[in-house]
């Protein structure tokens, strides 16, 4: 991905950047609309990441004058640690990245450092909520050599991608993307831990290892070796030799102590239904002492992990860490959506689908006491469009219920007044097929709100998902 596919994909044609140039110690600076940005090969040529706009008649780089809240920033110094680029990256994928940090939407290979950005769209008065996650993901990152000047500035501008760092002659340049987007709210409850509960489970954690950077991810996969070997491996040529090896290797690498580490597989051993000989788990295992006498690490992607096991999907159903992309994702997808839905139910909302039914039912309501399309559009306050649009969806349900009870009745609905919509012709409209349209397009692909605040408001909060819910219906509240 180059400059212009990056802001192709992150703006729109009408939002203001400021545009920053140093050259012999001078600082030039320029505010430009993101239609008109291109980049001229230049040396140390930076950009804001936040969009701003005028304020009172006046336009600066500060907080005040920022109109969207549209990136997470992680400034790494990494050339001030004894640590390569590569290095870095690899230790953060290995152990940072989807545990304790979420993965970026692009990493940035800036010259001599790197930055990393996660995507996210919040309104400015999300201010106080962007500050505590920057907070988080400097806290966590810092070994690595993440800037503490950029935690809090909402304006802050990063070396602009396709432009020269003049300290090494290297270009700017994206070392990955992915298409992950976020909300401030989403990280929050799934990365940033509570402060009484976190800190009671790190000296639970101390009390029984010795703690170093990779302590959490293989404490959870010990967890997860347990519960593969009796749960789903207790059998003869189930590859219990090859679990066992991994737990012993693995306890030594907590630990640092052999007798314990050689205790622990007898212990997880003798609780087999079908346990492995004593002298057999001691000899199968026993190259755990030698790869840790080594020093030899025995890192393992989760990918090869499960290779390595052979591990299926129905049993990677019963693990928390040993898992592919594809479960993980179908996971965290689940998780969205439940704390999409309870946020829906703390606010007292309901999701678009109920909200459009209970429309639906109060026209069809008043069509049956005799109203006009006129006088039902001015009670329920809905466009023209809806009206007809919610007439043909009410005449198909009609038509089907009572072809289905009773064949020998059709509906009397009347669609004298838009004869075509007399057809049944839809059977389920999803949130997706709702989305707005020109006039005189197929009714079936758009639904005409009446954007009027005071009666009707949509929220998009969740990138993960496609509803869309409706704050208010003055109809509601009146009936």
């Amino acid at each position: 991905m180059d400059f212009s596919q990056f802001i192709d994909s992150n703006y729109s044609a009408g939002e203001m950047l400021q545009k920053m140039y140093i050259h012999n110690n001078t600082i030039r600076t320029s505010y430009i609309t993101v239609g008109n940005l291109a980049l001229r090969p230049s040396e140390d040529a930076y950009m804001s990441m936040n969009p701003i706009g005028y304020q009172d008649g006046t336009l600066n780089r500060d907080t005040d004058h920022i109109k969207r809240l549209k990136w997470l920033y992680i400034d790494l110094d990494t050339y001030k640690t004894v640590y390569s680029n590569n290095q870095v990256l690899m230790n953060l994928e290995e152990n940072y990245f989807n545990r304790s940090v979420p993965i970026p939407s692009y990493v940035i290979d800036s010259g001599r450092g790197m930055y990393l950005l996660w995507r996210i769209d919040e309104h400015p008065k999300a201010a106080p909520r962007w500050e505590k996650v920057q907070k988080y993901l400097y806290s966590t990152l810092k070994e690595f050599g993440a800037d503490r000047s950029v935690v809090t500035d909402q304006a802050r501008v990063l070396r602009q991608i396709g432009s020269i760092n003049s300290k090494s002659g290297k270009e700017v340049k994206i070392i990955s993307s992915s298409d992950h987007a976020y909300t401030l709210y989403e990280i929050m409850q799934e990365y940033i831990p509570d402060p009484v509960t976190d800190t009671a489970l790190k000296k639970q954690k101390a009390r029984i290892y010795s703690i170093g950077s990779t302590s959490t991810l293989l404490v959870s996969r010990l967890n997860d070796l347990e519960t593969l070997l009796l749960q789903h491996r207790d059998a003869e040529n189930a590859m219990r030799e090859n679990i066992l090896f991994l737990y012993r290797y693995w306890n030594l690498c907590l630990t640092g102590d052999k007798e314990d580490s050689l205790q622990r597989i007898l212990n997880l051993n003798n609780r087999m239904k079908h346990p492995l000989p004593e002298r057999e788990a001691i000899r199968a295992t026993r190259s755990a002492e030698k790869y840790f006498d080594a020093g030899q690490t025995l890192r393992m992607r989760n990918d090869t992990l499960i290779d390595f096991l052979a591990i299926n999907e129905e049993e990677q159903d019963d693990l928390h860490t040993i898992i592919s992309p594809k479960i993980r994702k179908e996971r965290k997808k689940e998780r969205n959506r439940k704390a999409y839905l309870d946020r829906l139910a703390e606010e007292g909302k309901g999701i678009k689908s109920e909200h459009v039914k209970a429309r639906q039912m109060a026209i069809k309501a008043l069509l049956e006491a005799g109203k006009t399309q006129v006088e039902i559009c001015r009670e329920l306050n809905i466009s023209r469009s809806t009206f007809y649009y919610d007439k043909k969806v009410i005449g198909f349900v009609c038509d089907t219920e009572q072809l289905e009870s009773e064949p020998e009745k059709v509906s009397s609905v009347d669609f004298k007044q838009n004869p075509e919509n007399s057809a049944s012709v839809l059977k389920d409209v999803s949130p997706s097929v709702l989305s707005s349209g020109q006039e005189g397009s197929d009714p079936l692909s758009f639904v005409e709100f009446d954007k009027s605040p005071e009666h009707l408001e949509l929220v998009f909060e969740d990138f993960y998902s496609c509803d869309v819910y409706v704050k208010e219906f003055p109809f509601w509240s009146s009936g």
